[in-house]
């Protein structure tokens, strides 16, 4: 279990991005009918449920993490599934493929280091910086036309928009472009951002948002004394890889081919050794508090405690697939000390009125 509340400051790949401002005084606490109807284009509708939602708020708040499996709807999902695996084999990575250094380093994709913290694959967009635009670009028309469609559908003058066919669509697609466009147009949306706080009663007032690839028999991040803060974050982190079948679902749950995510505690100086760390037989060493397995469409929170560093483990060549990730780390804020905080604030104002 994660201890209660901050999380360490942005490791891995966008740890140096300037965070995005998300939200103002007056903005609702959770989602409304827009935002529904927004989300729900993307979202599992049993986790826009208000039972479902309560209970998984319970457990946050038990627990300190969550994982919601099956998060993207599945036309969605199923696009994104094609796409990489399209791309592991152009390049030729996993099921014990020996890889090339520069296995992937194209079509938008970059490698990031320095090596003895992380070395891992960033998206920027696509190379002729077109597909994950063009994609966002048509995105935003089909959601015009559904709006138009609702407000036309009594007279039937139109129907509705059909999302599965659109996203059928998108096969073509790159990887990289289509977890680019559920970062953008999702994960660093105002209506996320309120589903968020109805999930984990936490309210994001910014965020940082990376597109990230794990190449099987290359990449890795490794927690160090850089990466701890002091001030109250929120991992949203959604996963994708290969576990199709029971060999390869168990090679993911087990931990035997690494990719997995792992939160731990420093030592009292702060720091922690980083040979333990990569080393797979010195983990007892190591004090974990949670270890989240990769597993395909899975969107894990995680309410980080001062103190609390994370890695993501070396993924073997022998792995089924890359590790594809969308890492969203949130600043938040309680909602009860938001609420605190307006009170304080309206007292003072009746006060200087007296």
């Amino acid at each position: 279990m994660v201890a209660a509340a901050s999380l360490a400051s942005r490791n891995a790949a966008g740890d140096d991005d300037d965070e995005d401002t998300e939200t103002s005084d007056d903005e609702p606490l959770g989602p409304d009918a827009g935002d529904l109807s927004f989300l729900s284009r993307w979202v599992n509708p049993a986790y826009l449920d208000p039972a479902n939602v309560s209970l998984l708020r319970e457990k946050m708040e038990q627990d300190s993490s969550v994982q919601l499996r099956e998060f993207l709807k599945p036309e969605i999902a199923r696009c994104i599934r094609v796409a990489t695996r399209r791309e592991d084999a152009h390049d030729q990575l996993g099921n014990g493929n020996v890889p090339s250094h520069g296995a992937g380093v194209h079509r938008g994709w970059r490698a990031v280091g320095p090596t003895h913290k992380q070395k891992v694959m960033v998206f920027g967009g696509d190379d002729d910086d077109s597909g994950a635009t063009k994609l966002l670009n048509d995105l935003n028309q089909r959601a015009d036309a559904d709006s138009l469609s609702k407000k036309t559908r009594n007279k039937g003058k139109a129907a509705e928009t059909d999302w599965p066919a659109f996203w059928q669509a998108q096969h073509g697609q790159t990887a990289g472009g289509l977890l680019q466009l559920v970062s953008e147009d999702l994960f660093r949306s105002e209506q996320f951002a309120r589903l968020l706080t109805s999930l984990t009663g936490l309210r994001p007032t910014a965020h940082a948002c990376n597109v990230r690839r794990f190449r099987p028999g290359l990449d890795y991040t490794v927690a160090h004394h850089g990466i701890l803060t002091t001030d109250p974050r929120l991992d949203a982190t959604f996963c994708v890889v290969d576990d199709e079948g029971d060999l390869n679902a168990s090679a993911w749950d087990f931990g035997e081919v690494g990719g997995f995510e792992c939160y731990i505690a420093a030592d009292e100086d702060g720091d922690v050794a980083t040979d333990e760390v990569y080393n797979a037989n010195a983990e007892e060493d190591v004090d974990e508090l949670l270890s989240v397995s990769a597993s395909f469409n899975t969107l894990s929170l995680v309410h980080r405690d001062e103190g609390l560093m994370r890695f993501v483990k070396y993924v073997s060549h022998l792995a089924p697939s890359s590790r594809w990730d969308i890492a969203a780390q949130y600043t938040v804020e309680g909602v009860a000390d938001s609420d605190e905080d307006e009170d304080d604030e309206e007292d003072e104002e009746e006060a200087d009125g007296l």
